[in-house]
């Protein structure tokens, strides 16, 4: 299939042909990640957040330390 890239602002945009969207199973709303691949484009679709998921693989080892780490002195409605 055949589309024209059109300018979208600052970037560039093209539609996806319904039989495309439909093949692919893709659906309004849905969130692609774009890769760049031998001089060419790949969109993949990325499945919905678990946050859940996320949660339960925070270990001890991964976790962010609060090392109470000041950079600046706190100044305004800040503290």
């Amino acid at each position: 299939m055949r589309v024209r890239i059109s300018r979208w602002g600052d970037s560039l945009g093209l539609r996806i042909p319904k039989a495309a969207a439909d093949a692919a199973g893709l659906r309004d709303g849905d969130l692609v990640e774009v890769f760049e691949r031998d001089g060419g484009l790949d969109i993949e679709r990325v499945g919905d957040i678990d946050i859940a998921g996320m949660i339960a693989a925070i270990t001890q080892e991964n976790l962010h330390r609060d090392d109470g780490w000041i950079t600046a002195p706190s100044v305004g409605r800040e503290r």
